[in-house]
């Protein structure tokens, strides 16, 4: 199948998500087994692939920045060099792996570990495994065991010929090389893990915004959905704000008003009552309305219901402070060069890669 082909059924499956009849189902399901996956969040997900991730313009633009690419998938998979399957993973590693000869591509089968903050957190993994030729061995949350297992037998209803290319599994097992996803503490143990393969993991990161106290209503209304979008459970949800002395904390409260029916949700009124409870017994200084809660830290990660800031003199001061978080902002929102636009930080495009790793240059050059 090559580059058009795909470009042409990638935009024909997002017609199929778009138009599913099944969707509505679907979607509640997905809520019946995550209390954080309402209709609403869902159906976000699901806007955000169709409308971004396999918008035609961009998945032609994103694959032709890899030239080279082996798009083909007429080949033979590949035999995994994870052979001892039936031994404890340590006993595995502690063999010596064959080093595969060197042969035309054939494809490899991927491990991916998917997270489950988000509703269908771990597509973008599994496109990228597919477009690159290769098959996928899939490890969903079970935060979110329905909702990739439904999309990928839609595209598969649409192209026969994929079938055999992905499977869904309790336990990665004959694999070359793994995709994970998880916290800082799970990717300690990814790293023992997975050591013995190519692996490309991921850890904490999150987002934050650059606020300079010109910014309008709409704008600040625009950066809401930044911050509430999925709760703020996601590594792309701004936890954070630098705010120069010109911002009017109180101008950006009143401007996320509209966001106030977050408390009609129980889970996100239980955090917001106890973290406000905290503050109140420890009597940590903070401004707050009546859904959210703003106090001055200066850790990029945030708890549900409260918005993290710190406060910048000069640019000099606010570039420490962009170069001392490098490593652990995963999008960065403002007005300007290199900045994700108010109200798109949720919407990241088939480029944007997690955590800054080049997922399709990986499965290129990997093996």
């Amino acid at each position: 199948m090559d580059r058009n082909h795909w470009l042409s059924l990638l935009s024909r499956w997002a017609d199929v998500l778009r138009n599913a009849p099944d969707r509505s189902d679907i979607v509640r399901m997905a809520g019946d087994r995550n209390p954080w996956f309402g209709p609403a969040q869902v159906e976000e997900a699901l806007t955000g692939i169709t409308e971004g991730l396999l918008e035609p313009v961009c998945l032609q633009s994103w694959l032709a920045a890899y030239p080279s690419l082996d798009l083909t998938m007429d080949q033979p998979i590949d035999q995994p060099i994870d052979q001892q399957i039936d031994q404890p993973i340590d006993q595995q590693m502690d063999q010596p792996i064959p080093l595969p000869l060197h042969q035309p591509f054939a494809p490899k089968t991927i491990g991916l570990v998917l997270a489950g903050n988000l509703p269908l957190v771990g597509f973008h993994d599994a496109l990228c495994v597919l477009v690159a030729g290769h098959h996928a061995q899939i490890k969903v949350s079970a935060k979110d065991p329905v909702l990739l297992p439904w999309a990928l037998d839609l595209l598969l209803n649409l192209e026969p010929a994929l079938a055999g290319h992905w499977k869904f599994v309790e336990r990665l097992q004959h694999y070359h090389a793994v995709i994970a996803t998880g916290s800082d503490n799970s990717n300690r143990y990814f790293l023992h893990y997975f050591k013995h393969v190519p692996h490309l993991l991921r850890g904490n990161r999150s987002s934050a915004a650059i606020l300079r106290g010109d910014e309008s209503t709409d704008e600040l209304q625009a950066l809401g959905r930044d911050i509430f979008q999925y709760f703020g459970l996601g590594c792309r949800s701004v936890s954070h704000l630098f705010v120069s002395p010109k911002v009017e904390l109180t101008v950006l409260l009143d401007a996320l008003e509209p966001f106030a029916p977050l408390l009609e949700h129980s889970r996100y009124r239980h955090n917001f009552d106890y973290q406000r409870t905290l503050l109140l017994l420890n009597r940590t200084p903070h401004l707050g309305s009546d859904f959210l809660s703003l106090v001055e830290n200066s850790s990029l990660v945030s708890p549900i219901s409260v918005l993290h800031y710190t406060r910048f003199q000069t640019q000099g001061e606010l570039d420490a402070l962009m170069e001392r978080h490098r490593d652990g902002l995963q999008v960065l929102v403002g007005r300007g060069k290199g900045l994700v636009p108010f109200g798109r930080a949720q919407q990241p495009g088939p480029a944007d890669y997690a955590d800054q790793k080049d997922t399709l240059a990986f499965l290129a050059n990997c093996f």
